[in-house]
């Protein structure tokens, strides 16, 4: 069976969603992967069903909003960048720093447990300014991780990185500094080439499907972000 690509944030007692493919049994295979992720975390999560509906966000206007079309958007940006060999950090809890989508990963050393790498990417900043205009910011991104045996990676602080050096007699912070600190037209330069290996062109279409329920149908919604300037910077 195909695939059936979903994008869901809960809020507020609330599950929003919408979906990047449409298919007649999606909402009943929905609401079944609701129903069995509540049942398996039962003494922590409580479902109870309600019927679908159709709510306009205003993220300009309402916090609340904001938030939920931040993470949607999110999930779909990391839905089409994922198997482009990237590496995309799992956790959320950092949304209001973007979206980060690693390029490469270099070893700087290793002790018996830990392996720590220097990772560079890019990072993808949503925003809405007072005018109501969404726009979808990027930029280059340096971060230290520390690898355990599992495959597991942490990020790692100036001050752990500092500490790390000293520890190890590794060169793990300078290393981090090194490419970090870029000049702006090698920032730039570096920005253009890795949107072109993950296939970002000019152009990204946020392309989805919502569910009318007065209908019963799926109804195609399409937002794009195009490029403002020379320099690089989506919105």
């Amino acid at each position: 069976m195909r695939e059936q690509k979903i994008h869901a944030y809960p809020h507020n007692n609330m599950l929003y969603v919408f979906f990047e493919e449409k298919h007649e049994d999606t909402l009943n295979r929905l609401e079944k992967i609701v129903g069995d992720f509540a049942n398996k975390l039962r003494n922590a999560v409580s479902c109870n069903p309600k019927d679908v509906e159709v709510e306009e966000l205003f993220p300009g206007s309402n916090v609340s909003h904001f938030l939920i079309a931040r993470s949607l958007l999110y999930s779909y940006l990391k839905n089409i960048l994922r198997g482009r060999d990237v590496y995309i950090p799992l956790s959320s809890k950092r949304a209001r720093e973007g979206l980060r989508v690693f390029v490469s990963r270099e070893n700087i050393g290793e002790d018996d447990t830990h392996s720590y790498k220097i990772c560079k990417g890019l990072r993808f900043l949503f925003e809405v300014t007072p005018k109501y205009r969404g726009h979808l910011w990027v930029d280059a991104i340096t971060e230290a991780f520390e690898e355990d045996l599992s495959g597991s990676l942490r990020r790692l602080s100036h001050y752990e990185m500092k500490k790390l050096s000293s520890e190890l007699n590794m060169e793990l912070y300078s290393e981090y500094l090194r490419r970090a600190r870029m000049d702006p037209k090698t920032r730039a330069k570096w920005i253009e080439n890795s949107l072109t290996r993950l296939d970002v062109k000019d152009l990204i279409v946020v392309k989805y499907y919502i569910y009318n329920v007065m209908r019963k149908t799926f109804d195609e919604i399409c937002v794009p972000f195009r490029k403002l300037h020379d320099k690089p910077q989506l919105g």
